[in-house]
């Protein structure tokens, strides 16, 4: 259905629930039971709603990388997300989300290559 700049319907209700939805239908047309159901990114929060509708129809969850759980807090940039016009505007024809998310995922990777060092440094120092 698309993600980003890929293409995709000019109308789809882009919600968690249409994503249940699909997953289950797609399940039931394959005729799948007693699945391990390996969860990643967004399909996190799609898989733990199939695996709450369909408890006898999973076995197994692998849980990875993924939003799946309880948040206290939505953060802001998926709340701006979630605002029809500017949501559409920011996600689908901008692209600012992946963007947003990409400068985000090297700032972090960069904290922790300098956090990396200075413990290697204190370790070394301490030996």
């Amino acid at each position: 259905v698309g993600c980003g700049l890929s293409d995709k319907p000019r109308i789809y209700g882009y919600t968690l629930e249409r994503h249940i939805a699909n997953l289950e239908a797609l399940m039931a047309a394959l005729g799948l039971e007693k699945i391990t159901l390996v969860m990643h990114d967004w399909g996190g929060p799609i898989g733990m709603g199939y695996a709450v509708r369909q408890p006898a129809k999973v076995r197994r969850l692998v849980i990875f990388n993924t939003a799946a759980f309880w948040l206290p807090r939505i953060p802001w940039f998926l709340r701006l997300c979630r605002l029809s016009i500017l949501g559409s505007l920011v996600v689908r024809r901008l692209n600012l989300f992946k963007r947003y998310l990409t400068l985000w995922a090297g700032l972090c990777m960069e904290i922790g290559i300098v956090m990396g060092k200075l413990l290697t440094g204190v370790i070394d120092a301490l030996s």
